[in-house]
Formats: structure tokens, C-alpha cells, sequence
């Protein structure tokens, strides 16, 4: 209740010039009569401060939540990367598993061959004498 009667004397006294105000004198009081038309303007700036201080809150709300979206994302995005790293590891060993093992299974195949080959000649050479 303070804030508004704050801001009504404030707006009284700031929009004294603006508003077309008849002071009038009275027993030697001064007194300031207030058209319906300035009536009309404070009550909408009352209005306009309650609806504008709804809105800020629902704002303020929603950035809450919007933010609590946001690290969510960001924890699951995280949690990806920390997967497809993983991945990449393991996909990079089997690789160089495979490589190894190719290599060894070439090795057993060229020696297979070079002793089939050696004794074929072998027996061909004893076959011939």
C-alpha cells in the first residue's frame, strides 16, 4: 500500500505540469482539483504497474524453468560425449586388434605356403633322382 501512495504522490507531483490542474483557495487552505480525466490516467498507470508486476514474475518463472532446461541438456549432452569417447576407444582397439590379428593370420598363411611350396619341391627333387 506504501509503494502505490508513493507513486501516486510522485506521479501527482511530476505530472503537475502535464495535466491541467485548478487550484483552488479556500479558507486559506490551497487545495488542487484533480480532473476526471487524470483520474482516469493514474488509475491506468495503477493498472498497468500490477499488470506489468505480473508479468515479471511469470517471467521470472520461466526463466527458472528454462534454465532448469538448459542443464538438463547440457548434463545430457555431456553424458553423450562421454559415450561417443568411449566409443571412439573401443572402436579404435577392436580396430587395432583386427589390424594384429589380420597381420598374424597373414603370417600363418605365408608360412603355410612356403612349407607347402618347399616340400613340393622336396618331393619333386627326391621323385626325380
Amino acid at each position: 500500500m506504501k509503494k502505490y501512495l508513493i507513486l501516486f504522490i510522485i506521479f501527482i507531483f511530476s505530472c503537475g505540469n502535464i495535466f491541467s490542474q485548478e487550484i483552488i483557495k479556500y479558507k486559506g487552505d490551497t487545495l488542487v482539483a484533480i480532473k476526471p480525466e487524470d483520474i482516469k490516467y493514474i488509475n491506468t498507470v495503477f493498472v498497468e504497474h500490477s499488470y506489468f508486476k505480473k508479468e515479471l514474475e511469470l517471467y521470472k518463472k520461466s526463466s527458472f524453468v528454462d534454465s532448469v532446461l538448459i542443464t538438463t541438456q547440457d548434463s545430457i549432452i555431456r553424458t553423450k560425449d562421454i559415450v561417443i569417447s568411449k566409443k571412439d576407444v573401443f572402436y579404435t582397439d577392436l580396430t587395432k586388434n583386427l589390424e594384429i590379428s589380420l597381420e598374424r593370420e597373414k603370417r600363418k598363411h605365408r608360412v603355410t605356403k612356403t612349407l607347402l611350396g618347399t616340400g613340393v619341391v622336396a618331393i619333386i627333387i627326391l621323385l626325380c633322382k
